[in-house]
């Protein structure tokens, strides 16, 4: 049940007490930086694509501004759905019986996000590294594929640990390990605990603290939710620690060398980086031209590049194909006195894309490396970040539905629905087929989208009477739907009275008010005009749909 006007403004001034006193915790903070007030002033436009940029950049998608609004109340009270779900896929917080959840609720635009907000599963959101810190506290106790580096003796009892993680994360072996890079074991002082220093690794590596540690019942005022909000305060401390490391030590140690130079690299594991694999990516042999003389001609041909990074297998086995190299009885499984180079079939500027995930969980995609990160992401078997690359082609390659004929277009979207179809990625067949919709007098007479439409025909699902072109089918539902649009702006409203399976326009319309006849006349010309079209190509390429 949403709270009444007058005890959501109270509870809102309860709940600014609390925070100001320091018994709860703000999870919407004040954030009057420019970048906020851009996302805002976005969300409440309902630019889909430059909230997605920002959201890339990092931008606090929980902030609030001076009026205690927040991105999700802005997209919710304006009516933009596919920005509130961006949004709630992002970490946007709207949980029921708290303020700002009952807000977006309550001021929603319609029925359609109030019941978004309603059912949507805010453990995923809650705590939106659970899968990252998963894997790490994962790392104290797996054996198979063998990740660790370093052996902390307390007692009789020994840890297998990682240095490049201590590093991160501890102060105490920062200073020792920078001294002293080789270290592979270290005794602490005989009077130590070795269960207090088990405790204490495993909270150093995100698990939880064991429970029989918990005071009893009725003894503390320390409640469930304040030990998760302290776990989740740790996570955020260790992403920065180990995304500070990644950026000084694995970004900020990469080699460049020849590409015909790469086997004689020779690194030890006393390397700075305290790496155990080195991940190697080419460069494109397009941006290495031959060098040219005063004529013109090519003198000898540049030296192609390739870019070396120094790595930890113990974050590459978030990724099964890692996981499974490091695990068998491949040659980069086995110790050697140097590190092993691993090329992976990409740009370096995917394989850092690819690292970030990685190693922080995050990633801001650039739409130009978005589908060369969506292939690698799926050789990879990393599911999460093929994802990600679908979700930036299909909101930042969106662009205006309107592009002028000499203007570059932000994606090829051929090369967008082969990759749709070679992956099984439908999220992005489906905006393959609006952005074709929206643009079709771009691309209705180009022989590459008649080549298109015949691929797509042996590509059915279900015979009917007359067989469908999968592609086509979307392609008319949006460009009705586009259309659609413009109809209810002349003034018609319940437009769909009837209406053919191939989206025709409906013989029959009911108007309300003065619709304006010029626009819906050319509105239905134009639509008439690109479905004759569509007739006209189907009937050249012999196909019947």
């Amino acid at each position: 049940m949403v709270l009444p006007k007058h005890e959501l403004e109270g509870k809102l001034g309860e709940e600014r007490l609390l925070i100001e006193s320091g018994l709860l915790r703000d999870e919407n903070s004040l954030d009057l930086s420019v970048e906020f007030t851009e996302f805002l002033l976005a969300c409440r436009d309902g630019d889909l694509r430059r909230c997605r940029e920002l959201i890339n950049q990092g931008v606090n998608v929980n902030g609030k501004d001076e009026f205690d609004h927040t991105p999700l109340f802005m997209a919710s009270m304006c009516g933009h759905y596919k920005l509130v779900q961006l949004l709630l896929e992002s970490g946007a917080l709207a949980e029921k019986n708290t303020v700002q959840g009952e807000r977006c609720i309550r001021n929603a635009f319609n029925g359609r996000i109030r019941s978004l907000l309603l059912r949507y599963d805010f453990n995923k959101s809650a705590d939106p590294y659970v899968y990252w810190s998963t894997h790490l506290s994962s790392l104290l106790e797996r054996e198979t594929p063998a990740t660790s580096d370093m052996c902390l003796v307390a007692g009789p009892r020994s840890f297998r640990l990682h240095r490049f993680f201590l590093f991160a994360r501890t102060s105490y072996f920062r200073d020792r390990l920078d001294a002293q890079p080789e270290t592979t074991s270290w005794n602490l002082p005989p009077g130590v605990p070795p269960e207090a220093v088990h405790i204490a690794l495993r909270n150093l590596y995100l698990d939880h603290v064991p429970t029989d540690l918990a005071p009893s019942a009725g003894s503390s005022s320390v409640s469930e939710d304040d030990i998760a909000k302290g776990h989740r305060d740790e996570e955020e401390r260790a992403l920065q620690q180990i995304g500070n490391f990644f950026r000084d030590r694995v970004l900020g140690g990469k080699m460049v060398v020849d590409t015909d130079r790469v086997s004689d690299v020779r690194i030890g594991s006393d390397n700075t980086a305290f790496a155990d694999v080195l991940l190697r990516a080419d460069e494109l042999s397009a941006s290495c031209p031959p060098l040219l003389n005063s004529q013109g001609i090519s003198q000898s041909p540049r030296m192609s590049k390739s870019v070396l990074y120094p790595c930890h297998k113990a974050m590459l086995i978030r990724s099964k194909y890692f996981a499974t190299m490091f695990s068998g009885d491949f040659i980069e499984a086995q110790t050697s006195d140097h590190l092993h180079i691993v090329t992976v079939d990409c740009s370096p500027a995917v394989l850092e894309l690819v690292l970030s995930y990685l190693y922080t969980d995050g990633v801001r995609c650039p739409l130009e490396h978005a589908l060369d990160l969506l292939y690698t992401a799926d050789m990879l078997c990393l599911d999460s970040l093929k994802t990600k690359a679908a979700v930036a082609i299909s909101t930042l390659g969106s662009g205006n539905a309107v592009v002028d004929g000499d203007e570059q277009e932000p994606i090829n979207i051929y090369d967008v629905i082969h990759a749709a179809w070679t992956l099984r990625v439908q999220r992005l067949e489906q905006f393959a087929a609006r952005y074709l919709a929206d643009r079709l007098e771009d691309y209705i007479d180009d022989s590459d989208f008649h080549e298109l439409v015949r691929e797509s025909a042996p590509r059915i699902r279900r015979r009917e009477e007359t067989d469908s072109i999968e592609l086509l089918d979307d392609i008319r539902f949006y460009l009705w739907d586009r259309f659609r649009l413009r109809y209810e702006d002349a003034g018609i409203i319940g437009v769909i009275s009837s209406m053919t399976a191939n989206g025709r326009i409906p013989t029959r319309l009911i108007l309300s008010g003065d619709a304006d006849k010029d626009a819906f006349d050319s509105a239905a010309g134009q639509y008439r005009e690109l479905q004759q079209k569509i007739d006209d190509m189907l009937e050249s390429l012999k196909l019947d749909a």
